[in-house]
């Protein structure tokens, strides 16, 4: 497929999906990564006497039975390992976004070589029917600033397993063909405030009556290879649906935008004061991260727990708790 051709599909359909993009040598030292830091939390677990065994230190458990074990005695473990990525980048997650193949391809759903990385990147761990992670349908840019959605910004889904229609696959609603770029904002309302079980929800959601389009619309995009990639614009309307299987569902989702352009996590008429994380422009075809600036020392991330009364308050806080009280 041409980039011509890759650009008119990802205009016309409003996703793009590139199967079995990222090789394992490219993915492999992320899962290191996560690895490294899942030990590193359960122990700090341990440590405060959240947990009843270091599983840290079992050499008979692989990661995924170490964060279920974790996480049957303390629910907010994957939330925590969530936030420990979260505005932390590590070099592995930082090739991913320099990887030049993946940079070339923004550069032509962009229309533009300066490009720079979102601050918004994630790991999310999904695991067996835990509703912490069950995301409902929503739209990237209204987690931003208001006026974030007039902008470019593209999102790249990233699954670090194979995604099967059991383990919680993501779900796109195509919009009209040749409206990618004027899809519009829905109005957004805070989780926990349509359902008060979700109290703990740091979610945003579109109500069903509000979406654009009829649920039978839904792109539920399965199977999906480890490594492959769905590409779309923050307005895409989307969700990932709960992860029955017994294993976790990792993924990983970064977001690339012009860097001219606001990121979003500012008011847009203070954005221009903002560090941008440039990858690439129309002189240099690389331009190294500056990991200084982008991987702050997670050591302490369970001081904000020490804050808290309720050891039990999962809730993760962000601008658009106001944007869309």
């Amino acid at each position: 497929m041409t980039d011509n051709d890759q650009r008119k599909q990802f205009e016309s359909q409003g996703y793009l999906i590139k199967r079995d993009f990222f090789k394992d040598s490219d993915i492999g030292p992320v899962y290191r990564d996560i690895e490294l830091e899942g030990n590193k939390l359960v122990h700090q677990l341990y440590e405060k006497g959240l947990l009843t065994k270091d599983y840290s230190i079992d050499e008979t458990l692989d990661l995924d039975t170490k964060i279920l074990l974790a996480e049957k005695e303390y629910k907010g473990t994957t939330i925590l390992l969530h936030t420990a990525f979260a505005s932390r980048l590590k070099e592995s997650f930082g090739n991913l976004f320099s990887n030049g193949r993946l940079l070339d391809l923004i550069e032509t759903l962009l229309g533009s070589k300066e490009i720079s990385g979102h601050p918004e990147w994630n790991l999310r761990c999904k695991t067996p029917n835990n509703r912490y992670f069950d995301v409902p349908f929503h739209q990237d840019a209204a987690y931003l600033e208001v006026g974030a959605e007039f902008f470019k910004q593209i999102t790249v889904w990233i699954p670090l397993v194979d995604i099967v229609l059991e383990n919680g696959p993501l779900q796109l609603f195509p919009p009209p063909i040749g409206s990618v770029a004027t899809t519009p904002l829905c109005k957004h309302h805070l989780q926990k405030n349509l359902d008060p079980s979700f109290k703990d929800s740091w979610y945003l959601e579109i109500k069903e009556t509000d979406l654009p389009l009829n649920s039978a619309d839904v792109l539920t995009i399965t199977p999906l290879s480890k490594g492959s990639i769905v590409l779309f614009p923050n307005c895409a309307i989307h969700k990932s649906l709960p992860n029955h299987s017994k294993s976790i569902r990792w993924t990983v989702d970064l977001r690339f935008m012009k860097t001219s352009d606001p990121s979003g996590f500012y008011p847009i008429d203070a954005s221009e004061n903002e560090t941008k994380m440039k990858l690439r422009s129309s002189i240099l075809p690389e331009i190294p991260i500056d990991y200084k600036q982008w991987a702050l020392d997670n050591q302490n991330i369970l001081m904000d727990m020490d804050d808290k009364k309720d050891k039990n308050d999962f809730s993760i806080q962000g601008p658009w708790m106001n944007r869309w009280k």
